[in-house]
């Protein structure tokens, strides 16, 4: 049996119990603890039943017990009638194109089918596995929701290719053949690794060996074919990689994407320029660009990065105001921005992670702790300052006793020039 609990301490009280029966069923009930470090992120399961006769010392209730009739053909009380309705769920996610469906809209389908509560999300992710082998990718991040990916691996792949028929047009050959390629290049595509929770380093950015590290093997052999240059290795990283954010747009952020949009924003502050660029594939949106920039700064607060002991500081301050007169006088903005500047420079190697950030976010934390400086020694105090002499003078018509000739003022009773 499985329990699911939003309490933090329920998975301690469950093995508290499992301590106190000592039995086979606590065995059981302890071994899939120990597999499970979040009861809740896993989708686990709860029966009211098995939970109170558990926590009571009795036994497992018969409509779950192992010995009960059916029981191979029937997990936990499901009845073996729900294998049609299974096979057009599989036939539903082979029809989505959506790499972002979850477990729970895949049983949420099913209870639409059956009209009641037919698989749990446990029982789900093991039918899919069971029925796909290695052509499905089931990711299970911890406090985060199972999403379900279908690939088609090459052998599935060169099996329908070797298997297709007999085509006498040698255009439908043709296409036989790009469609079996593309299909092999965006199977090796939905095979990487998405990660949307953290946004790419700054070194992978730069680093044209993990730009092309990036893309697969297939997607960059075909590129180095189709392209005329001999050394093309940076078009074919920021080409592959626009493919490769073309496939998968809601899973990855390929580091080039993104790295070209803030490069952009930052030169040029122009919306219309990314936005362009985005619609036709070569940089992230200007929407990306801007949860980027507001993830960074919330991370990075006001603290200066890295070993500043050895460090020039100077902080660099000018105000900034926006419409400043209006009609009603509202809508107007007034405000002072400040940055650091360090001598030598220090970079950020820690990743930023992706975030959803508000005003009031940035606001909470653009605070600078003013500290006043205080001497460790007296040595001001023992300087001297001689007093400064009074100066006195007259004001006198400097026109005086001029002409003005040129640009030149000359002076009457004597021949040196002054310029004025």
């Amino acid at each position: 049996m499985f329990f699911l609990s939003e309490q933090d301490d329920f998975q301690k009280r469950i093995e508290q119990v499992c301590n106190d029966r000592d039995d086979e069923w606590a065995v059981e009930v302890r071994g899939r603890l120990e597999c499970v470090g979040d009861l809740h992120a896993a989708d686990a399961l709860y029966h009211q039943t098995c939970s109170v006769n558990f926590r009571t010392s009795k036994k497992i209730p018969k409509a779950f017990s192992p010995d009960s009739k059916g029981k191979e053909n029937n997990y936990q009380g499901r009845p073996a009638a729900y294998g049609e309705q299974f096979l057009k769920i599989v036939d539903y996610l082979k029809q989505h194109e959506d790499e972002q469906i979850t477990i729970a809209e895949l049983v949420n389908k099913m209870n639409e089918l059956c009209g009641e509560q037919a698989y749990s999300s446990v029982y789900m992710k093991k039918k899919l596995r069971n029925h796909f082998g290695e052509n499905i990718i089931i990711t299970d991040i911890c406090g985060k929701i199972s999403v379900v990916t279908l690939r088609d691996t090459a052998s599935c792949v060169l099996q329908e290719f070797y298997h297709r028929p007999t085509y006498q047009n040698p255009d439908d050959e043709k296409k036989a053949i790009i469609d079996a390629a593309a299909k092999l290049i965006k199977s090796d595509i939905r095979s990487l690794k998405g990660d949307k929770e953290n946004y790419p380093l700054a070194s992978d950015v730069s680093s044209l060996k993990s730009n092309l590290q990036y893309v697969p093997e297939s997607l960059s052999y075909l590129l180095e074919t189709m392209f005329a240059e001999k050394d093309s290795k940076m078009k074919i990283a920021s080409i592959g990689q626009a493919i490769i954010q073309a496939s998968r747009p809601r899973v990855l952020i390929a580091p080039l994407q993104i790295g070209l949009g803030i490069q952009l924003h930052h030169n040029f502050a122009s919306r219309f320029l990314v936005s362009t660029l985005n619609s036709l594939g070569f940089c992230s949106s200007y929407q990306e660009i801007q949860k980027f920039e507001s993830s960074a700064a919330l991370t990075q607060g006001v603290d200066i990065p890295g070993e500043i002991c050895n460090s020039f500081i100077q902080f660099v301050a000018d105000n900034v105001d926006h419409n400043v007169r209006t009609l009603d006088g509202n809508n107007t903005f007034h405000g002072m921005g400040i940055i650091a500047g360090i001598t030598p420079g220090t970079k950020r190697t820690a990743p930023i992670p992706r975030i959803s950030v508000s005003s009031d976010d940035i606001t909470s934390i653009a605070k600078v702790n003013i500290q006043y400086y205080k001497p460790q020694n007296d040595f001001m105090t023992k300087l001297n300052f001689s007093e400064l002499r009074e100066l006195r003078g007259m004001d006198k018509d400097c026109m005086s006793g001029f002409t003005v000739t040129g640009g030149m003022a000359l002076k009457e009773s004597n021949t040196r020039l002054v310029r004025y």
